[in-house]
């Protein structure tokens, strides 16, 4: 991993490692550039929207799931893992032709839905397995309480999944930093990811601000990752003690 941000170190046109001199021209050169700018907020405008959408629907899928009858669970898993069993450039390809129909390439819309088909089946798997092992008393006792169900939901069952529900819309947040043959087919002027512009930049060989724009991404990754966790454990520790407002004098 440390390849590509010791090779953003060195001033010389062509990609280099070991660096011969240290310099930070290339990570200047990324920064100042309109063009790479442009995707690398584009791009992080895809992944937070994704991961937000993904966490969402995904966290509600694997909720149903693990709530219908064991006997219909098999009937309903190829539906929620489908996107994940079939090619990614088949999903591009089917996703294009709707796309293209509906004048939606290079819509920013277009692109967080298709990073979402592709991430929320996994939030819903990581979901479906904590709810699955959930103790269904918990619930029961709130519904007995009087809370009904969408009250149960929201402030019983989902906060227990939202540690999960988190993690999974990091990991969809770091799938868009590097996913190409979904957004490639979407791509349009000016409307380029990040990801598919460095594809695109290497294929054509040219300078190494690849290797800055990589190191970017990198440094990013780690701190998503430890900001998730740290978040993660503390949903974790406050869903075992989260109660439904206004049924503790009930109790």
């Amino acid at each position: 991993m440390l390849i590509p941000v010791l090779s953003a170190l060195d001033p010389g046109e062509f990609f280099t490692f070991p660096p011969t001199d240290v310099s930070s021209r290339w990570f200047r050169e990324f920064l100042a550039n309109r063009s790479w700018r442009s995707s690398t907020l584009l791009t992080f405008s895809i992944a937070i929207m994704t991961a937000a959408v993904s966490s969402v629907v995904g966290g509600l899928a694997g909720i149903a799931f693990a709530r219908v009858h064991s006997r219909m669970r098999p009937i309903f898993y190829p539906l929620l893992v489908g996107p994940l069993i079939v090619p990614v450039i088949i999903l591009a390809v089917s996703f294009y032709g709707v796309a293209l129909e509906y004048g939606l390439v290079g819509n920013l819309f277009a692109f967080v839905v298709a990073n979402a088909l592709l991430s929320a089946p996994l939030v819903a798997l990581l979901v479906s397995g904590v709810a699955l092992r959930m103790d269904s008393r918990i619930e029961l006792a709130s519904l007995s309480c009087g809370a009904g169900r969408l009250r149960t939901l929201a402030f019983v069952t989902v906060p227990m999944v939202a540690p999960s529900a988190l993690a999974g819309g990091a990991l969809a947040f770091l799938l868009v930093l590097d996913e190409v043959q979904m957004s490639i087919f979407l791509v349009a002027p000016d409307r380029t990811p990040l990801a598919v512009k460095m594809f695109l930049a290497a294929f054509q060989g040219t300078t190494p601000i690849v290797t800055a724009a990589s190191s970017f991404l990198l440094v990013s990754a780690v701190v998503i990752i430890g900001v998730v966790t740290l978040v993660r454990n503390r949903l974790a520790a406050r869903g075992t003690t989260m109660a439904v407002p206004g049924l503790e004098e009930q109790g």
